[in-house]
């Protein structure tokens, strides 16, 4: 998941993108099982970057690593 914000002030690109990622990570989080299609969605990690060029942008990038309770050849079928 990478959460972007591009700075429109007064809002600062850190703070919007950090907001769209808590977001993100919440609905994630909602359902840890993804409905049994999983076993668990695990965050492993979560770096901040901001840019600044023609205008200051903010990128959050997280991932997560997500154990599958599903067939190899299908994801929509439960294992």
């Amino acid at each position: 998941v990478v959460a972007l914000a591009r700075a429109v002030p007064p809002a600062a690109p850190e703070t919007e993108a950090d907001a769209l990622l808590v977001a993100a990570h919440a609905a994630l989080m909602d359902d840890p099982g993804l409905n049994g299609l999983a076993l668990a969605v695990l965050e492993l990690d979560c770096e901040w970057e901001v840019e600044d060029a023609d205008s200051v942008v903010a990128a959050i990038p997280a991932r997560y690593a997500i154990r599958y309770r599903t067939r190899a050849h299908d994801l929509t079928q439960r294992g």
